[in-house]
């Protein structure tokens, strides 16, 4: 992200890239971008790329996406955004910071709302400026019109606990009145605090009180790898006993707030989950992070949750201070000419189908069943 531009367009034309991410069988692209994206968006990519790519990157963009040197930031965002558009599929334009760079550490002086690289406002105009901008470009370019939600802010969290969840409310609930305001079709999505870990509060309380602009089109994110509270337990306490402390810590923090029986019933994207591709072996059955996905993928199963997989991207031009960082997390390899795991896009393959109808987790409700 320090660049300002999507990643891998030193490895493949933009095109090829979208259609790859169709061809998996994915039907939504994350598309994230910092504050500093937008308040630098007249900028000239070439900028920014000549500063940040090593030489042997800035000969691959030279090769594959020419065009990119002579556009503006925005402008390179913007034909990704119709490049995916395309290709049919849907984006979610996710703000993920605001200093452009990786996200996320305690100390990065950004992950809770007025740290010192976190100021609300500018914050503020930039989601406006995105939902605003989409809603303008729907109406004249088609592909345009796949930019259907946007995302507040990327995993915020405070250690000071006892002000999260009402300043929570507070400044999520302000980005949501201003994505509604500027964008009155988009989805919104927000993320829980505790690092997009829990949820569990909406089930009482929405972000938007019923009949407030947006209020329908609210979506909350949440995410989960396996280092997340469980991964010391499976060798301590076997797999039975742990895939259950997992799926019950899921469902109370996160799947909760889908009971139709509680105050406020919301949908919920898992929009971030996700291993160390690169040493991920399915047949290595007593493997930790195998385990773990084996237990995560049957809860996803479950509740027909909607999902995004962390990372697509094989490389980038650059991750803290490190040119052409190979991303061992990445589904496609560091070449971005293929895939690190066929088994791994198997499994997943087999989680995109829709598999529940609206209440069929809870038969008994007085809702009845149906889609």
């Amino acid at each position: 992200m320090e660049a300002l531009i999507p990643e891998g367009l030193a490895r493949r034309p933009l095109a090829e890239i979208a259609a790859q991410i169709a061809e998996l069988g994915f039907n939504c692209v994350r598309l994230t971008y910092a504050v500093e994206t937008v308040q630098l968006r007249a900028q000239p990519a070439g900028d920014a790329v000549t500063k940040q790519l090593s030489a042997g990157a800035l000969a691959g963009l030279r090769e594959h996406n020419a065009w990119v040197l002579n556009a503006s930031v925005w402008d390179v965002f913007g034909a990704a955004v119709k490049a995916l558009g395309a290709q049919r599929l849907m984006i979610v334009a996710d703000n993920h910071v605001s200093v452009a760079g990786w996200c996320c550490a305690l100390d990065d002086g950004q992950r809770w709302f007025n740290e010192p690289l976190f100021p609300v406002e500018p914050w503020l105009d930039s989601l406006q400026f995105v939902a605003g901008y989409a809603a303008t470009q729907a109406a004249a370019a088609p592909e345009w019109r796949y930019l259907v939600g946007f995302g507040l802010r990327n995993e915020v969290l405070t250690l000071e606990f006892w002000r999260a969840v009402p300043e929570w409310y507070r400044f999520m609930g302000a980005a949501a009145a201003a994505v509604a305001g500027a964008n009155g079709g988009a989805l919104i999505v927000a993320g829980g605090s505790d690092s997009e870990s829990l949820l569990a509060y909406i089930a009482t309380q929405p972000l938007l009180p019923a009949g407030a602009p947006g209020h329908e089109r609210l979506v909350y994110g949440a995410h989960f790898y396996d280092g997340f509270y469980v991964q010391p337990l499976w060798q301590l306490l076997g797999e039975g006993v742990t895939c259950a402390l997992m799926t019950g810590f899921l469902d109370a923090r996160i799947a909760v707030i889908l009971n139709p029986d509680l105050p406020n019933t919301a949908p919920v994207w898992l929009s971030e989950v996700g291993l160390a591709v690169q040493q991920y072996d399915p047949a290595d059955g007593g493997a930790d992070d195998t385990r773990w996905w084996r237990c995560l993928r049957a809860w996803m199963a479950r509740h027909d949750i909607d999902w995004g997989f962390w990372a697509l991207q094989g490389s980038y031009y650059v991750r803290q201070g490190m040119r052409d960082y190979n991303e061992t997390w990445g589904l496609l390899t560091n070449d971005w000419a293929g895939v690190r795991s066929a088994p791994l896009v198997s499994e997943l393959r087999a989680l995109q189908p829709k598999t529940l109808g609206r209440w069929d987790l809870w038969p008994d409700a007085p809702h009845g069943r149906g889609t």
